[in-house]
């Protein structure tokens, strides 16, 4: 189980998939296991070897995966033991070949590029719509609820608001207040040919108005 952009999540280590029986031993059962963990999950993360380059294997799952699964889900490609700043970009390119969109470059021995590959697939998974209902929902929760502070502290009017929404959430109040929203217009309107500095201060003052 792991946690990332506030959503919990599992992973699934399927030990490969080989599609011919003689390459491996076991190789029906790990492809029946691996089969089985595709069908009931919401996004497949097809990891490569970056130092070998593309291999006929490589080229065998990408097709496979192309065909059979992208269509109902998201797949992305990680080509790892890229840590080199100098060489991981390169060789992550190489793979471009295997169709299936932009190769990231990682390191699971450093934990390098996982963030922006798990960005990608919370991207795709919503997309497709292949997880439950609201997952990656979470992180944009978070960025409205942090700009909402901004604004509460800046005393700017969110979304929707108008100035008198403004004025009673500085002053802790709901609009369901119909005495204060009132007793707050009433003293507004008795200002509305005084300069604006004015009302600006009686602005504040307000909630002391009988």
């Amino acid at each position: 189980t792991a946690e990332f952009l506030g959503e919990t999540f599992q992973l699934v280590d399927t030990g490969g998939l080989v599609f011919d029986d003689n390459d491996a031993i076991f190789a029906k059962e790990i492809r029946e296991q691996a089969m089985l963990a595709i069908e009931e999950s919401s996004g497949v993360i097809l990891v490569v070897d970056g130092q070998a380059g593309p291999t006929a294997m490589d080229e065998q799952l990408a097709v496979f995966l192309r065909k059979e699964v992208l269509k109902k889900m998201p797949v992305v490609l990680a080509v790892n033991k890229c840590e080199s700043d100098k060489s991981g970009s390169y060789m992550a390119s190489q793979f471009w070949g295997l169709g299936l969109g932009e190769p990231f470059a990682v390191s699971a021995l450093h934990g390098v590029g996982t963030a922006d590959l798990l960005e990608s697939m919370f991207e795709g998974i919503v997309e497709k719509g292949s997880a439950i209902k609201g997952f990656g929902t979470k992180v944009k929760e978070l960025e409205a609820a942090q700009q909402a502070l901004v604004a509460l502290d800046k005393g700017i009017p969110l979304e929707g608001e108008d100035e008198t929404d403004v004025f009673l959430r500085q002053y802790g109040i709901g609009r369901d207040n119909e005495d204060v929203i009132q007793r707050y217009e009433e003293a507004m309107s008795a200002f509305d040919d005084v300069p604006s500095m004015v009302r600006k201060f009686s602005f504040f003052f307000c909630e002391d108005v009988p």
